[in-house]
């Protein structure tokens, strides 16, 4: 079945591709029986690239006025190529990458190499992800449904004026969509032919009276799994146990969102949104997760002989004895195999209120909930080893903000505004390692369950001052102050150990300035130079086992780690050129990091293996960015592209060793105890940091008759070589790929009807954005004789074929 499904994938694929010339054939045609008819007004319907409208500064600009670095997508954009993800984002967008985790974190989020570690779940993203003006403290937002957007903009580089903390690396701001002023309603059923998931959506919106829209979008699917499980036969090991469904992820997602807008006259609107997501499905976060080299020929670590290679959808994984299981009083009903469900609710309400014609004051209350269970089986081998029968996570946030802008007809206008979030963290967890060198009559040792309870508040105020000289000349300037403390409690087996902390309570203040000069030479072209500084929070590092901070002393143990700090330069230029059918933007950039936020194991065996968070001293991100969009002298035509040139590198920082590295190898730095435990990055590029990447998209639209219209989409998207792991083992080497995506969409606009189908990764390259070591194999780092580990890595998925069909009433 999955095989016949693969051969219509590449069918449909062909037949999208194929097309493209048919398509094009027959809309030169249609365009030549009317050329006689409309060349007298050829002049007044000359095509012309559509007026993009951004937020980047917290106010309504277009593109090509504000100078700000930043790429935007429109809902045209991402419903051609059915974007329904910040992780299917990311094949469109240079130099942003997007990875699964093993832990509740919400996986890692990297722009121009700069990103979050994934050990911490207290450690607070470096891209921030803003929804609808509300900005959420945890990369887990990215699993919550992404569709019916009316905007995405991905913003590069630090934006601490207008975003506040946690925005050194940029900010990905999304935007759903509002009712119209018209009713409308949409039907719609998907199928991806790879996995076999399947989806139903429907929207309903419009009028509820002259001064209140409403909004209803809702989704249910049913996932039956990208990557295949498999197993191997091992007689008489009563540790390999086959999975007890063939693929992963199996199970359901639901989602909805609603919105209700409210404006009584032209002073007062109002905007509240409110989004609920749940998703059940078999197998933990660690699930996904494969053995991809394997040294020694064969895996280490007490698993049976299985293949360890790279680019494969298969996965070797297993269930767990029932008596196992068993050991842990908070197991929820699984196999072993792992399990993982989460809920999250997001609302948000956005106010703006003119108290007279040039001042508005706008407000927004967001408020996030999210809640998680997740059973894992880190294993990565049909042999179970390891087992987190309850790894329980929850979120409570709630931010307020208040702006007041002006617009007056001067010279002088500005902003200020006052920003304050309330957060809630607590998570647990529990583990029980097995392994077939405890004699038989031993039970497998199992780790008293361990919670962290984390309080944090934040406070800012930001001022921003724009001035124009000139029609030509202006110049703006602000800063934001903010301060924030985190308080945390600690409980080992029931016990409270948190006294045992150096710092369980800490703050933190910081003052992030930014200035911009901007030059208008013509109407359609703008030049620009910023100066900015942003940050992210310190914090508490939870990578520490909780038994560990037991046997310290009272107020000894140290696990913090500082703020990141950025400041430096970027510069650019936008232009709209050839009667408006090119817009081109320009944009270089030098930023220096002090205090980076790295995480990553330590540890030269099991036994010492733990994840730390920690601050490498000095780093820096260098480079240009292009982009642009074309409406060639063909009808219907619009190409698309961008480019990006990243030398992102650690400036001085000595990391810890990777295990099995030895002194030849590097591993010759901090000599304890007649060993080296660290290596020298100095001069090394920054994982997750390609030094080019690019995209390049050519949409075709037209007519097959008076009531058929298509759009054809045929694009690539390119990544040079990088690392994928803090560490830059050999083994955690990513080599350059390209992906090719496609799509055709067949629609009327008389009777509603909507046909598509997308291609994604035609290619199938299935690439690796974070990897790491078994813990269960090699030996040793620092010295003459050690072992090389298995390396395990997060594929991410290969060929995809959507097909879509639906149906729409009104608009």
């Amino acid at each position: 079945m999955r095989k016949h499904l693969q051969i219509s994938a590449r069918a449909l694929c062909c037949a999208a591709i194929g097309a493209l010339p048919c398509l094009a054939g027959a809309q030169l045609a249609t365009a030549q029986e009317s050329d006689a008819e409309s060349a007298d007004g050829l002049a007044d319907e000359a095509r012309r690239l559509g007026t993009v409208t951004v937020s980047a500064r917290k106010r309504d600009e277009t593109l090509s006025d504000t100078p700000v670095v930043l790429n935007a997508y429109s809902q045209d954009i991402l419903e051609q190529n059915r974007i329904e993800s910040i992780d299917e984002l990311s094949t469109y967008t240079p130099g942003l990458l997007v990875a699964e985790s093993t832990t509740s974190v919400g996986g890692t989020i990297s722009l121009r190499g700069i990103g979050n570690g994934v050990s911490g779940f207290l450690v607070d993203p470096t891209v921030a992800i803003n929804v609808d003006g509300m900005q959420v403290a945890s990369l887990n937002v990215r699993k919550l449904g992404q569709i019916d957007l009316e905007q995405v903009e991905v913003l590069r580089g630090p934006q601490a004026l207008f975003f506040g903390k946690n925005s050194p690396g940029g900010v990905l701001s999304l935007k759903t969509r509002n009712p119209g002023d018209k009713f409308e309603a949409l039907a719609a059923v998907g199928y991806e032919t790879e996995s076999g998931d399947r989806y139903v959506e429907g929207i309903l919106s419009g009028p509820l009276s002259e001064t209140v829209g409403g909004r209803l979008v809702a989704r249910f699917a049913d996932l039956d799994g990208y990557f295949n499980l498999r197993t191997v036969d091992a007689p008489g090991n009563s540790l390999v146990i086959p999975p007890s469904v063939d693929q992963y992820p199996q199970g359901e997602e639901t989602f909805i969102r609603g919105t209700l807008t409210f404006q009584p006259d032209d002073r007062f609107s109002a905007v509240a949104k409110l989004a609920y997501g749940d998703a059940q499905t078999t197998g933990g976060s660690a699930t996904a997760n494969q053995r991809i080299y394997c040294p020694l020929g064969v895996p280490q670590g007490f698993q049976p002989d299985f293949p360890c290679r790279k680019g494969t959808r298969d996965i070797y994984l297993g269930g767990a004895p029932a008596e196992i299981i068993a050991l842990s009083p908070d197991a929820r009903g699984s196999d072993g195999l792992g399990r993982r469900d989460n809920t999250q609710y997001l609302a948000t309400i956005e106010a703006d209120f003119k108290l007279t014609p040039s001042l508005t004051l706008s407000s927004l209350t967001g408020y996030w909930d999210f809640d998680e269970y997740n059973f894992q089986n880190p294993s990565v081998g049909p042999a179970v080893q390891t087992l987190v029968p309850a790894a329980t996570f929850a979120v409570q946030q709630t931010t307020q903000e208040l702006r007041l802008t002006s617009e007056f007809d001067g010279p002088l206008n500005f902003m200020v505004g006052a920003f304050a979030e309330w957060k809630e963290s607590e998570s647990g967890t529990d583990a029980v390692i097995a392994l077939p060198i405890f004699p038989p009559s031993f039970q497998p040792l199992r780790f008293p369950r361990e919670d962290v309870f984390e309080d944090q508040n934040a406070q800012s105020i930001f001022a921003q001052l724009e001035y124009a000289f000139s029609d030509q000349w202006a110049v703006s300037g602000g800063a934001r102050y903010s301060q924030e403390e985190k308080e945390v409690t600690f409980i080992a087996a029931g016990l409270d150990v948190t006294d045992n902390l150096q710092k369980p309570k800490d703050s933190w203040s910081n003052f992030s300035p930014e200035v911009t000069v901007s030059y208008e030479p013509s109407a359609n072209a703008l030049l620009f130079a910023s100066y900015k500084e942003g940050f992210k929070s310190g914090g508490i590092d939870p990578g520490f086992t909780n038994s560990t901070i037991l046997m310290a002393a009272p107020g000894s143990f140290a696990n913090g780690f500082d703020e990141e700090m950025v400041k430096g330069f970027e510069a650019g230029g936008k232009w709209v050129l050839a009667d408006e059918t090119l817009s081109l933007n320009v944009a270089a950039y030098s930023y220096e990091y002090t205090d980076l936020q790295v995480g990553g194991p330590e540890g030269d065996s099991v036994a010492t293996l733990t994840f730390r968070i920690r601050n490498a001293a000095e780093a820096s991100a260098k480079g240009i960015e292009a982009d642009f969009a074309w409406l060639p002298p063909i009808e219907g035509m619009t190409l698309r592209g961008a480019a990006a040139y990243n030398k992102a590198e650690f400036d001085s920082f000595i990391a810890p060793c990777y295990r099995g590295q030895s002194i030849a190898a590097g591993c010759d730095q901090n000599l304890v105890a007649g060993v080296f435990r660290g290596q020298d990055h100095s001069g090394r590029e920054i994982n997750n940091a390609p030094e080019w990447t690019g995209s390049l998209d050519a949409v075709y639209e037209g007519s097959l008759s008076d009531w058929l219209n298509f759009t054809a989409t045929l694009g690539a998207s390119y990544s040079s070589d990088y690392y994928s792991n803090l560490l830059l083992s050999p083994q955690d080497k990513q080599d350059a790929w390209t992906k090719l995506n496609a799509s055709l969409t067949l629609f009327s606009d008389r009777s509603g009807w909507q046909v598509s189908v997308v291609g994604r990764n035609l290619t199938d390259e299935i690439t690796y954005n974070a990897t790491g070591i078994d813990p269960f194999s090699g030996f040793g780092q620092g010295t003459d004789t050690v072992g090389a580990p298995d390396i395990t890595g997060f594929p991410s998925k290969g060929r995809e074929v959507f097909v879509r069909l639906s149906h729409r009433w009104g608009r």
